[in-house]
């Protein structure tokens, strides 16, 4: 946990770098209630799209994935 990141308007930041040798999307999540994938929030970091943003997860099913409205995300990057 970085608190000292000027960007993060005094909240806590979590860093995270992932390191894959190849090309293809990169994901992480959490679910604050605990109870599994689904109604958790994930992070996709997509190469073709150059993006990385916050979504949420409503089922275990990618048609259920929707990008969230706020995205809190800060100095995301992808490098290839």
């Amino acid at each position: 946990i970085n608190l000292s990141d000027p960007n993060a308007s005094g909240q806590d930041t979590i860093t995270i770098r992932y390191t894959v040798p190849q090309t293809a999307w990169v994901a992480v999540g959490v679910n604050p209630t605990g109870t599994g994938m689904v109604n958790g929030e994930v992070v996709i970091g997509k190469p073709a799209d150059n993006t990385v943003l916050k979504y949420k997860m409503t089922a275990k099913n990618g048609n259920t994935i929707s990008e969230q409205p706020n995205q809190t995300l800060i100095n995301t990057s992808l490098q290839q």
